[in-house]
C-alpha cells in the first residue's frame, strides 16, 4: 500500500509540474538568477517574499500532495543539481531532500533546515512522532507525548519569527520588517482568538498541529491517522477518536485537504458533527491560503468557527 501510495504520488508530482503552483521551469537558473529550493510551500511562501525577483524560488512538493512518504523525480534532483541553497524542514521530515542533494547537487550547493533556524537541535532528533495504531484507551495521550520531535515547525508563528533572521542571512538578503511584522501579528491573532477556548479539545487527522495547539493552549485529544500512514486508519483508532468525541463532548474535528476524506466522513456520519479542515501545507492557487500568512489566518478561522459551533 505505501509502495501504491508513493507511486500515485510521484505520478501527481509530474502533472502538477506540467500545470503550474508549486513548481520549477524546466530550465531552473535561467536568466543567470539564484535557485532556491524549499521542499514545502510554506517555506517557498516565505522565502519568495523575502527574495522578490532576485531569485528563482523552487517548491518540490505540489499543492494537493502529502509530504510524508514523498519522493523526489527526476525534476527535483535536476532543479537541486542547480541549486545554490535548500531549505527544508528537517528533524526527519523532508530528509529525502537531503539525501538527493547530497547525491545530485553542485559542489556550491548548501543547506540549511528549518529547525536549525529555530534553535532546535536537529541532529539529536531522529524523527518525527510516531503514532500508535493500537493499544489502550488512554493511547491518545501517548500520540503526542513526542511533541519535541514534532516537526511541523512552520505551523508555529513564533518558531517562524525565531528563524526568520537566520533565513535572510543564508539568503544574503535583508531582513523583510514588513514579513516579520506579518508572523508577529498572525501570533499576536492566534492568542487572542483562542484565549477565548482554553483546553478546548480537538480532534485532527494527523499531528501536524499538534505544536500550533501546545501553543495556545487546546489540546488535540486524538488523532484519525498514523502520521507515517496517512490511509492506514484502523478500527481502534477510529473507536478512540468516537469515544473522545463522546466522552469529552469534543465538537472540533478536522480533516486535511492532502488526504481522502473517508474517515472523517464515518466519524460525521456517526456523530453529526460538522467536519471542518485544516490544512498544513496550503496551495499557491488558491487565494485563501496562497502565502503563509494566509495560510495561517485560514486555519484560525477554521479553528475558531469549529471551536465556537453547537
Amino acid at each position: 500500500m505505501v509502495n501504491a501510495h508513493r507511486l500515485s504520488v510521484a505520478t501527481a508530482l509530474v502533472a502538477m509540474l506540467l500545470i503550474g503552483g508549486c513548481h520549477h521551469d524546466p530550465a531552473p537558473g535561467a536568466g543567470g538568477k539564484p535557485v532556491v529550493v524549499t521542499t514545502i510551500w510554506p517555506l517557498a511562501s516565505l522565502v519568495r517574499q523575502m527574495v522578490g525577483e532576485k531569485m528563482e524560488v523552487v517548491c518540490l512538493v505540489p499543492a494537493g500532495v502529502s509530504p510524508h512518504g514523498f519522493e523526489p523525480t527526476a525534476a527535483d534532483a535536476d532543479a537541486l543539481s542547480r541549486a545554490t541553497l535548500l531549505v527544508n524542514v528537517g528533524m526527519g521530515f523532508d530528509t529525502w531532500a537531503e539525501r538527493s542533494l547530497a547525491a545530485t547537487g553542485g559542489k556550491d550547493a548548501k543547506h540549511v533546515s528549518l529547525a536549525e533556524l529555530a534553535g532546535i537541535d536537529d541532529r539529536a532528533l531522529t524523527g518525527h512522532a510516531h503514532h500508535h495504531q493500537d493499544g489502550d484507551a488512554d493511547d491518545d495521550d501517548e500520540d503526542h507525548e513526542s511533541l519535541a520531535a514534532n516537526p511541523h515547525l512552520w505551523l508555529d508563528p513564533v518558531l517562524i519569527e525565531k528563524a526568520l533572521p537566520g533565513l535572510a542571512a543564508k539568503l544574503g538578503v535583508p531582513l523583510d520588517e514588513k514579513l516579520a511584522a506579518d508572523v508577529a501579528a498572525v501570533d499576536e491573532e492566534y492568542k487572542t482568538a483562542l484565549a477565548k477556548f482554553p483546553g478546548a479539545g480537538i480532534v485532527t487527522f494527523h499531528n501536524a498541529f499538534d505544536r500550533l495547539a501546545a501553543r495556545y493552549g487546546l489540546k488535540v485529544v486524538v488523532t484519525l491517522s498514523p502520521v507515517d500512514a496517512p490511509g492506514a486508519m484502523t478500527p481502534r483508532r477510529l473507536e478512540m477518536a468516537l469515544k473522545a468525541i463522546n466522552d469529552k463532548r469534543v465538537q472540533a474535528v478536522f480533516a486535511e485537504p492532502q488526504f481522502p476524506p473517508d474517515v472523517a466522513d464515518v466519524i460525521a456520519r456517526e456523530t453529526g458533527i460538522r467536519i471542518h479542515t485544516l490544512d498544513p501545507i496550503g496551495n499557491p492557487n488558491s487565494t485563501i491560503a496562497d502565502t503563509w500568512q494566509h495560510l495561517m489566518r485560514y486555519n484560525l478561522r477554521t479553528l475558531v468557527d469549529a471551536l465556537s459551533g453547537p
